[in-house]
């Protein structure tokens, strides 16, 4: 009895489960791919109601743009056609439009290539992630609604022309070069859009009337189709009567004719499932069509009204519209059922009547077959029965219309009432697809929702299956293709939600269940094929050396098997309920990998057993597989005692074979695959200290950069050291004059002159001179030289010295008082003095000293910078070669030379046996076929998994470690870039900076020279001592400028630096800031004009030195100065005030200064941007090359390593296929397989 009861059990089992073919409705690979497509695309397409709302009416409202025209309503405000048609596009400029035609053109086409993306994905099986599929459903919708019209608008406002102009800009023409990309753009556009707008108007439609997430469903596309083709034919119309008639009415009449057709379709036949959105739509166009009335009239008056009232009352007329609409569809919709259940029940009435006349044998059912039977005259003649035909439904619309009561009413009496109207549909419209479609829809809708099927009428033998397959053959058009499709994977879906005992999969999850299957499948079969291939290989095999070539077999069946056991172990972890791929695997394991152990797991299921059972039976006229098979059956009862009970009882128990083979395989593991790791640490551990060399000296190489940065403002600050001391040189000479002539308003001016001068020194210069200089004082007293003495040169003063001085300079300026009245004090004044005399020199030197050092400690680190990028490249790349030559080339070897010893261990192995193994890899492909509901396209393996498995075979590992090794290597070098092209021009450059700060210095000597000639001092210079110096440092000024401009420095001629273009080459204003630029004092006698003190920086010192010379020329043997005559200290004093060549040279002295010192500030400054970009760009290379080589070492070598283990453990699997009977028969295999060793003689 209980063996009565599974039988019924599996009997209604079978009934209820249906094998759905996906495929159902397609006509070829093509439809399949793009149903596939599709399905994704619409299914769980959900949308927010009231964003559907504001898409409907957005979209609805964009054909008024038809309608509000400046050429019939002149005084409408440009604001209205905005208001209608936010997306109007009709005011916008050429230069808007193009853009908006690149942007337009862009989405056109990342829809096209997401759609072939995802096709293509889906179709081959490697689909794996949803969110293309979001981007492109998102995309066309946006395309389908409110982006139609202003994207055709826009394609064809660049293609249509008139006269050799755009007929939308009449002042742009066509055919130009400007116009031609745009021209073939749009072209392009439009041949990608229309098509594809055109298809997905009549499927992109999800036809589930029970879809709460979406309140767009409705039941076919072809309203929509419609709805597409009359926009576009609007647009094409408008631009061809611009050119024809140059007017735009033509568009709106036919807006008005074929606004009325839609009316009715949407009114009528209520396209949508949603009567709330069928209702605004109808109201919508109704609004439309009113208010094309006044338009209408507009048009077609010689003169268009000046007046407001006519665009007033075609906006007004909107409102009434939607009302009329909007109740139309309500009373439409009432109208038509109604009309469908009166006929319905006077149709059931006549039926009625029939069946009563052939119980009371009046009629003869047979003649009710016959149509002619109402042509019988006696039937005519007679009172009795007149057949009168009743068609309850005026269309096939009507069946599907009729019945959407339940979507809201889902209880068993809606259900039977709803089979009842569409078994009456089919009966008036039976070669109707639509009808079948939508049967299924509603049927399969009903069934899902209501979980207890006694519910509904069991009884009924119409399933939603079959009624597909009614419609298949039928030859449906296109659309209603695709919705079959549909139909058959929406039922495939939820098939498999119930199998995995879960009470919805939505679409990614079921994407992804089809797609791990068909992998896991393709991969399954895969590699019986390639082991079939070695099997046969071996066979025909008739010299041990073919083994050689053998090895690449290995490779291949040890990459399918890894990308199926992955493939399985992904899809059972996901979906740990399937147990068709419980069974899959479970045969994987036992017959591919030899892994009875591991297979005992998944052996669960009646059905694999009686498989298993069947295929033992199949094999007993051979005695060796007969034999494995008794054991294979051994060693799974064994495993699931193994799983019920503890280790140890359970290997009391197992069987002594597997145990034994178990034992085997470790010892073999040890000896093949023990000194291959080995290998691999050593290789690694060479990847790892490179990876740790490059990171340290990069780190290096950062903080070097940073050092070089901070050392250029030091730098900076040095090389003014020359020039404040020729500074206080000058200021000193002018303070002692006008003291000697007790000028104290001189003194004075000088004084506040010479501050700032002093508190760059304190500041700046003597915290610099505490770095490179000793603190061990020789005296307190600074010891004057005078000219008259001789002065050997001097350097020994110190920072203590220096301090003192320059304090000493700071006391004396700030609180000294001088008796003006006695001249000696001041001219004997020690500090005063020092900066008189030509002591000054042994000063200068010790401050010019500063700048030598920084200048020494920057090039310092800029070669150890090239020490660390040298070294570096050099450690890397030597421990690169001893990895290749001590441990690649070593590993792949030795790899290699076991594969090609244990494929000759086969030779051993009798050919009867392995034809055998052969027949039972065949077998085991005809039991995945016939057991598991493979579709036939697996057989065939898919085009795309034989690329991808094609470029897997193709690959050689050594090239691929080579080409890895050299990816490290360059990954290597380009961490250092940035330092070996910022290093080439640096040191260069700050030489340039080290021998042009130099001019500083050289300016202000030659002022002071010049004005030394004025002066005539005996106390400091012998006679015609300050023309020799004043000549001398024009000389030396004219040669480091010839020098800096021509490039005879490291660096390059100073007009080729971009930075320094500006300055050098363009006119320009040098002084610090455009407050003094303004406060500047032309004087047109003196010859400083805006012309002259704007000359470019170099133009501007050579006019400099051609004054100094000028000078030089016409200024000879002035009188000396007598300090202690105050005549001859104030006839001084006036020469050099009137001598218009000195003021000359002061004024022009000042922009030169300024623009010197921005001539070092402009290098310093792109010096250090160059570092800090240097930086930035080795860091970002730092990240960048260490991603890629991990990348490189985990996905390549590292790939490439465990690849070899995993084709060492397969080349085990494979020893172990042999069955145990057939072993005992080949002795020298029998040892290979106990002890490992290959020895082959």
């Amino acid at each position: 009895m209980s063996n009565n009861k599974n039988d019924n059990k599996n009997e209604e089992n079978e009934k209820t489960e249906e094998v759905y073919y996906t495929g159902l409705g397609a006509q070829n690979n093509i439809e399949e791919t793009m149903f596939s497509l599709l399905y994704i695309m619409v299914k769980e397409n959900s949308f927010h109601q009231i964003l559907a709302i504001i898409f409907l009416i957005v979209e609805d409202f964009q054909v008024l743009n038809f309608v509000f025209r400046t050429e019939w309503f002149p005084t409408m405000p440009h604001i209205v056609p905005i208001i209608v048609d936010v997306l109007s596009f009709e005011m916008a400029s050429v230069q808007v439009l193009r853009v908006l035609m690149i942007l337009m053109f862009i989405l056109v086409i990342a829809v096209i290539s997401s759609a072939i993306y995802v096709a293509i994905s889906f179709h081959a099986g490697r689909f794996k992630s949803l969110w293309p599929i979001l981007i492109l459903r998102n995309l066309t919708t946006f395309l389908m609604s409110i982006f139609y019209i202003p994207c055709v608008h826009i394609f064809v406002g660049f293609i249509t022309c008139s006269e050799g102009y755009l007929v939308r800009f009449s002042e742009v023409k066509c055919y130009t070069t400007s116009h031609y990309p745009f021209f073939i753009g749009s072209i392009i556009g439009l041949c990608l859009f229309i098509p594809y707008t055109v298809l997905m108007s009549s499927v992109f439609v999800d036809p589930l009337p029970f879809n709460k997430g979406n309140p767009l469903t409705k039941p076919s596309g072809r309203e929509d189709l419609i709805y597409c083709f009359f926009r576009l034919f609007l647009i094409v119309l408008e631009n061809i009567t611009k050119i024809t008639i140059h007017s735009a009415a033509p568009s709106m009449y036919l807006l008005s004719l074929g606004i009325i057709y839609m009316i009715y379709k949407v009114i009528r036949h209520q396209p949508l499932h949603n009567a709330t959105f069928n209702r605004i739509r109808a109201g919508i166009w109704s609004g439309v069509f009113l208010s094309t009335f006044p338009a209408i009239i507009c048009s077609l008056m010689n003169e268009p009204p000046q007046k407001d009232w006519s665009w007033i009352t075609a906006l007004a007329l909107i409102v009434p519209g939607f009302i009329f609409g909007f109740l139309m569809s309500i009373k439409s919709h009432r109208m038509v059922t109604t009309g469908i259940y009166n006929r319905l029940r006077e149709k059931k009435k006549l039926d009625e009547i029939t069946e009563e006349k052939i119980r009371n044998n009046e009629i003869d059912p047979e003649d009710l077959e016959h149509e002619n039977v109402v042509r019988s005259m006696d039937r005519i003649a007679t009172s009795k029965f007149i057949r009168k035909k009743v068609k309850v439904f005026k269309c096939e619309e009507d069946c599907e219309l009729v019945c959407r009561f339940v979507r809201y009413n889902r209880n068993p009496e809606a259900y039977q009432l709803m089979r009842m109207l569409f078994d009456e549909g089919i009966k008036q419209f039976p070669k109707e697809a639509f009808v079948f479609i939508q049967y299924c829809f509603y049927l399969f809708s009903m069934q899902n929702f209501n979980k207890s099927y006694s519910l509904l009428d069991d009884d009924n033998k119409t399933t939603p299956y079959k009624l597909l397959e009614r419609a298949a053959k039928l030859r449906p058009a296109f659309d209603n293709r695709f919705f079959i499709s549909f139909a058959t994977q929406t039922m495939e879906q939820i098939k498999k939600s119930k199998e995995l005992d879960s009470s919805k999969i939505d679409i990614s999850t079921f994407v992804e269940l089809e797609t791990l299957e068909s992998s896991a499948i393709k991969f399954h079969i895969s590699t019986l094929n390639e082991l079939k291939i070695l099997f046969k290989k071996l066979k025909e095999s008739t010299n041990p050396k073919d083994c050689i070539n053998y090895t690449s077999s290995l490779k291949k069946i040890s990459e399918v098997q890894s990308l199926a056991d992955e493939q399985y172990v992904r899809l059972l972890t996901k979906f740990t309920g399937n147990r068709e791929a419980r069974q899959m695997y479970f045969l994987f394991l036992k017959d591919v990998l030899n892994l009875p152990e591991k297979a005992a797991k998944y052996y669960t299921d009646d059905k694999v057993l009686k498989m298993v059972n069947d295929s033992k039976d199949n094999y007993k006229s051979n005695s060796s597989l007969y034999s494995s098979n008794n054991k294979l059956n051994r060693r799974i009862r064994s495993a699931d005692l193994l799983r019920s009970n503890n280790q140890l009882t359970a290997y009391s128990k197992y069987d002594r074979e597997l145990i034994k083979e178990l034992s085997y395989r470790k010892n073999m593991q040890k000896v093949f695959i023990k000194p291959i790791e080995k290998y691999v640490i050593f290789f690694e551990m060479i990847i790892y200290l490179n990876f740790i060399i490059l990171a340290i000296g990069s780190v290096f190489n950062i903080v070097t950069f940073y050092k070089i940065s901070d050392k250029l403002d030091e730098f900076e600050t040095s090389l003014k050291a020359s020039y404040l001391v020729t500074s206080l040189c000058e200021k000193y000479r002018i303070m002692q004059l006008g003291a000697a002539c007790q000028r104290k308003d001189i003194w004075l001016e000088k004084i506040e002159e010479t501050k700032p001068l002093i508190e760059d020194i304190d500041n700046n210069l003597l915290e610099l001179l505490n770095k490179y200089s000793t603190l061990d004082p020789s005296g307190n007293e600074i010891t004057l030289l005078y000219s008259n003495q001789n002065r050997p040169s001097k350097y020994e003063y110190n920072l203590y010295q220096v301090g003192y001085m320059v304090d000493r300079m700071s006391t004396f300026i700030s609180s000294t008082e001088y008796d003006f009245s006695k001249p000696e004090n001041i001219l004997f004044d020690t500090p005063m003095r020092f900066f008189l005399d030509n002591e000054k020199v042994n000063f200068n030197s010790i401050m010019k000293k500063t700048s030598d050092m920084v200048l020494e400690e920057l090039n310092s680190k800029i070669n150890s910078q090239i020490y660390i990028l040298i070294g570096t490249t050099a450690i890397t790349t030597i421990l690169y070669i001893i990895s290749t030559f001590f441990g690649l080339n070593p590993l792949l070897k030795l790899i290699s030379k076991i594969q090609i010893e244990v494929l000759r261990m086969f030779r051993h192995i009798p050919t009867k046996y392995i034809d055998d193994l052969i027949e039972k890899l065949d077998k085991q492909r005809e039991i995945i076929y016939l057991n598991f509901k493979v579709a036939d396209e697996s057989k065939s393996s898919n085009k795309k998994d034989d690329d991808l498995l094609n470029s897997k075979k193709t690959k050689n590992n050594l090239f691929v470690c080579y080409s890895s090794l050299c990816i490290f290597v360059i990954c290597g070098a380009m961490i250092f870039i940035p330092a070996y092209v910022t290093e080439s021009s640096q040191s260069g450059m700050i030489d340039l900076i080290h021998k042009s700060s130099t001019r500083l210095q050289l300016m202000r000597s030659s002022f002071i020279y010049t004005m030394e000639t004025k002066i005539q001092d005996r106390i400091t210079y012998l006679p015609g001592e300050s023309e020799r110096l004043l000549t001398s440092t024009i000389n030396d000024l004219k040669t480091i400028q010839h020098n800096i401009r021509y490039g005879k420095y490291k660096a390059p001629p100073s007009i080729e630096i971009d930075v320094l273009y500006n300055l050098l080459v363009e006119p320009s204003c040098k002084r610090n800031s455009n407050a003094e630029c303004d406060e500047r004092v032309y004087d047109h006698d003196l010859g400083y004009t805006q012309n002259i003190s704007e000359l470019p920086l170099d133009d501007l010192i050579s006019h400099y030195i051609s004054v100094a010379e000028e000078y030089i020329i016409n200024n000879k043997n002035n009188n000396y100065t007598d300090y202690y005559n105050e005549l001859s200290c104030n006839q001084t004093l006036s020469n050099i005030e009137i001598d218009r060549n000195i003021q000359l040279q002061e004024t022009l002295l000042v922009d030169i200064i300024d623009g010197l010192f921005k001539f070092d500030h402009l290098i310093i400054q792109e010096l250090k941007d160059e570092n800090d970009s240097a930086i930035e760009i080795s860091i970002i290379l730092l990240i960048v090359c260490f991603t890629i080589n991990i990348a490189v070492y985990k996905f390549r070598i590292k790939s490439v390593m465990d690849e070899k283990k995993h084709e060492m453990n397969d080349l085990i699997t494979l020893a172990f296929m042999i069955p145990r009977d057939v072993i005992n028969k080949a002795p020298p295999y029998k040892k290979f397989i106990e002890t490992g060793e290959t020895n082959d003689d």
